[in-house]
């Protein structure tokens, strides 16, 4: 039907009427579009009919989701009608985009990709043909959705319109829209594609914003003024991380506490004040702005009334816990800092992938320290959930497969695994992945080829595989070649290329440059995690090449070792500060022996060793030879095996030499404590061949380093005998823990029998090796059943001169304070139960206990056992078992041990009489022996000696596993 002029006009009249009913929640949308549809009909002129499907699109977008997306294509049919320079072309563009913005669709890429389509024609129409509003609008959601596709094309054209509208006066509110989206499209540029103009410019908008907002707030625009503060703030931060410049960090810090005085968002502000606080790399973990940020962080946590707010808030603490830790701070600081970093994961409503990073940050510091292999698999776990989240074209996804590939190095070098493979091929491959995607002009570019630097030359260092070697030689192309240059860098850059120079076979000029601007680093920052690279690289770069510098990097080392342990305040703290830096003394011991100079080898080795359980330096004794322990010993053994080779130090009344023994850079001991292989045994009897080239002295006293601690030294063979044929041996983990004038006394006897406990088999001869000790020492008190508690034994060991435990053993491989003898009702006695206690009058503990010698294999230097627990309470000697003995040899060695004794022997010579005894008697000896000493009371007794009686050509314990576990620690002259 057509329509006159004046009932289109009347119908058009109507339908604006219904439309606007309809905006303001009165009339039916449905009404307004039928009357728009029916406009549209009655128009034939094609411009005029594109303007009112418009209008109908409008209507239709009030309906329900089957009118919005009939509004979207209705838009798109009417937008191919005008023309580019029409008034409104401009509005209609942007009411396009604002429609697919508002559908549910803008997740998909395409529809994404049509708005923007959109606001780009949008943005192209003359300026003198769009009013401010639609202006405003166009430059608000061009920033919304650029920002969401990372397309950034036509943002010169974005500044140059907000530019203009500038120039005529902002009111309020475009002055806040078209800064907040101008400054936003910049900001999101930065982090996509690392353009470091775009941040500049962000600054400078945003310092504009701040100046012309700040003259015209009132009332609640003091929110949006605070916000545009934090954001400026925000940006000057990242500037500070590119180019260290104090000013942005103080003009920061000054942005943010005047937006933290606005109460609404208050723990946001405070979260980033707190950041704020903690970038400068000059503080230390006391420092006074480095405190504050913490309580900043605990006030907001306080504030935050949103589970997002609370996950960034302990998203920031754990990088606060974190880097408190990397300045010096207590080893304790990584396990709150995982703490907080998995509460901030599993609160996070949508899914982060920097906290999913710090997760995985937190769990690899802690790897590094407790050497958990579930620590690092968490770890990289939570890196690759981060990395799945993070989008291909941002720079964190650069910066996050650094992260990762870093995890996987980590657990190549040092997982379970001597070296794997797969990891460290994974690596590489992130490692590539990043250098690919970085821009060649961004400073990303040289802090990822520093960090993939390190990985490769740790590689080859660990494989010497010469295709780790060429991979970084390629990429240390990327970095600077002098030092001059590098000390530009930041210092963890800076060493890793160190280190790559240095193991890449430089003139020896070379060699002293890049070793001095490494002693630099070390020096420079030796209380931080900086530090210790430094210093772990300059040690181990220049082996078979400066000694000296060896030594010098160790006590550096040993400096942040001390003042870490120093902050520790629990014995898992101490754990964990230990753990990293096992070996280094042995390798220091190693340049000493080079330099000639091995009584400050074994000095050092004293000093270093078994500082887990010996907290007081106080406690330590110089190497000087003393009279008095010449008088019990002829000699003092100092073995060592580092990958460098190994090495003997012989002390002597008369002085003290070092034997090097190169051929020998490896030691492999059974994943389980028990008797080592062959192979293992003549790595021993090298270093006792070379310490010893006329054969070892009656009295010997060990001083192992490290794993060699392990070693059954009686067992190891010398020409075609034992040790223990030739020598009396007594081990010592350090001389700190030898007692001068130490006679033995056997007068006050305690007895700890536990032979039945929950879990365990009963130990059926504890009953009689327990009765043989009391029959020639009667005085004393026993202590069984339920009357067997830490604190009865806490109060009988300081009068006793002998104690005899008959119990059950195990050993804590995560946590050695933990180690234990177990006791009935679940009870147990741990090494810190038992360094507690005064046994500074006890002359001997027996420990009758499977493992109760045994030392973590991952602190071979601490000699963390219950025997060496013992000695630092105070015992003279101790004796125990480096692996698990069966209950008839055990009774059998501890009755002949109580028999030499009582013989007059010391605790040394006694246990020798007693391995050689269990060894080299016949089973029918032994009953014959066993029944001189008094009548079978128990059937286990009485069944022991049906079976060993009448074999007089049977040895059924002449096997090393039998008698070769016993060792007797400390030293202790006869009675």
């Amino acid at each position: 039907m057509i329509l006159s002029a004046e009932s289109i006009a009347s119908l058009r009249a109507r339908a604006l009427t219904a439309i606007d009913a309809a905006h303001a929640g009165r009339g039916d949308p449905q009404v307004a579009a039928v009357l728009w549809r029916q406009v549209v009909d009655s128009e034939t002129d094609p411009y005029r009919r594109a303007k009112e499907l418009l209008n109908l699109a409008s209507a239709l977008d009030l309906t329900d989701d089957a009118g919005r997306i009939q509004a979207v294509a209705i838009t798109d049919r009417a937008i191919k009608t005008l023309r580019p320079k029409d008034v409104e072309a401009a509005s209609c563009y942007v009411m396009a985009a604002q429609r697919l913005v508002r559908s549910d669709n803008l997740s998909d890429a395409a529809t994404q990709r049509k708005a923007l389509d959109y606001l780009h024609a949008g943005l192209a129409v003359p300026m003198t043909a769009a009013g401010r509003e639609t202006l405003v609008a166009l430059i608000r959601l061009y920033s919304q959705v650029a920002c969401l596709v990372g397309d950034f094309s036509r943002i010169k054209r974005a500044r140059h319109i907000a530019e203009r509208l500038a120039h005529y006066g902002f009111q309020k509110d475009e002055l806040w829209t078209v800064y907040a989206a101008i400054i936003q499209l910049h900001e999101t540029r930065w982090k996509a594609q690392s353009h470091r103009p775009s941040l500049g410019r962000a600054i400078q908008l945003a310092r504009e914003a701040i100046a012309k907002y700040t003259a015209t707030t009132t009332g609640e625009e003091v929110m949006k003024l605070a916000a545009l503060q934090q954001q400026h703030a925000i940006l000057l931060l990242d500037r500070y991380a590119l180019e260290r410049d104090e000013a942005d960090i103080e003009a920061a810090i000054t942005y943010l506490r005047l937006s933290s005085a606005v109460e609404q968002g208050r723990s946001e502000v405070l979260n980033s004040l707190a950041l704020a606080l903690m970038a400068s790399d000059d503080q230390s973990a006391t420092d006074a702005q480095f405190r504050e940020a913490k309580q900043l962080l605990l006030e907001g946590l306080d504030l935050s009334r949103s589970a997002t707010s609370t996950a960034h808030l302990n998203w920031s603490f754990a990088n606060w816990h974190l880097e408190a830790y990397r300045r010096g701070g207590p080893v304790s600081h990584i396990d709150s800092a995982i703490e907080a970093a998995e509460s901030a994961a599993n609160l996070i409503s949508e899914q982060n992938n920097r906290i999913h990073f710090t997760v995985a940050d937190a769990y690899c510091e802690r790897f590094r320290v407790a050497e958990l292999s579930t620590d690092i698999d968490r770890a990289i776990e939570a890196a690759e959930c981060g990395i799945s989240l993070c989008p291909v074209t941002s720079s964190e996804r650069w910066q996050q497969e650094i992260t990762t590939a870093n995890l996987y190095q980590e657990r190549a070098v040092k997982g379970q695994r001597a070296f794997d493979l797969d990891d460290a091929v994974r690596a590489s491959t992130l490692y590539t992945n990043a250098l690919d995607r970085i821009p060649g002009d961004s400073p990303l570019r040289i802090d990822t080829a520093a960090t993939a630097l390190g990985a490769m030359v740790e590689n080859f260092a660990v494989t010497s595989n010469p295709l780790f070697l060429k991979a970084a030689r390629a990429v240390a192309q990327m970095l600077p070649r002098t030092t001059s240059d590098a000390e530009r860098l930041s210092p963890v850059v800076a060493s890793n290329l160190a280190c790559f120079k240095l193991i890449d076979s430089p003139d020896e000029a070379s060699r002293r440059s890049w070793s001095g601007l490494l002693r630099q680093i070390a020096m420079q920052h030796g209380e931080s995690e900086t530090g210790w690279l430094a210093a772990s690289n300059l040690m181990h770069r220049n082996v078979d090449h400066d000694w000296g510098l060896v030594v010098e990097a160790f006590q550096i080392i040993a400096r942040q070792r001390a003042s870490r342990l120093a902050a520790t305040r629990t014995a898992r703290e101490r754990v964990m500060t230990l753990r990293r830096e096992q070996n280094a003394a042995a390798l220091a011991g190693l340049a000493l022996v080079h330099l000639d100079r091995a009584a400050d080898a074994a000095r050092l080795i004293d000093e270093a060793q078994a500082a887990l359980l010996i907290k007081s330096d106080s406690d330590r004794v110089c190497f000087a030879p003393d009279d008095a322990i010449w008088s019990s010993i002829d000699a003092i053994f100092y073995p060592a095996v580092t990958r460098y080779g190994g090495y003997a130090i012989v002390a002597t009344r008369d002085g003290c030499i070092g034997v090097r023994c190169p051929e020998i850079s490896s030691i492999v001991l059974p994943k389980e404590p028990g008797v080592p292989s062959p192979s293992t045994l003549a790595v021993a009897a090298s270093l006792l061949d070379a310490a010893f080239p006329s054969g070892p002295p009656p009295r010997l006293l060990i001083v192992p380093a490290g794993r060699l601690g392990l070693i059954p030294w009686p067992a190891v063979q010398i020409g075609l005998q034992c040790l223990a044929d030739q020598s009396t041996i007594t081990v010592l983990p350090t001389r700190a823990l030898w007692r001068p004038g130490s006679r033995a006394q056997y007068t006050h006897l305690v007895t700890i029998e536990a032979a039945s406990v929950a879990g365990e088999a009963a130990l059926r001869h504890a009953d009689a090796e327990v009765g043989q000790l009391r029959f020639w020492m009667p005085d004393g008190v026993d202590l069984a059943g339920d009357e067997l508690t830490p604190a009865a034994i806490a109060a009988a060991l300081p009068y006793a001169d002998i104690a005899h435990f008959a119990c059950h053993g195990v050993i804590d491989p995560q946590d050695p304070t933990k180690t234990r003898l177990l006791l009935p009702h679940h009870a147990a006695l741990t090494i810190l139960d038992v360094v507690a206690i005064d046994c500074s009058g006890l002359s001997l503990a027996i420990l009758s206990a499977c493992r109760s010698a045994v030392h973590d294999v991952g602190l071979p230097d601490e000699f963390a056992s219950m025997a060496t627990a013992f000695l630092v309470a105070g015992a003279r000697c101790a004796i125990g078992t480096l692996w698990n003995v069966n209950d008839v040899p055990a009774s059998l060695f501890v009755r002949r041990l109580a028999w030499s004794l009582h013989q007059g022997r010391s605790p040394q010579a006694a246990t020798r009489a007693a391995q050689l005894w269990l060894r080299d008697s016949s089973d029918d000896d032994k009953a014959v022996w066993l029944d001189r000493m008094g009548d079978a009371e128990s059937e286990g007794e009485k069944w022991l000696r049906t079976q060993l009686r009448g074999h007089s050509d049977r040895w059924s314990f002449a096997a090393p596993k039998h008698w070769a576990a016993f060792t007797c620690y400390g030293l202790s002259e006869a009675p």
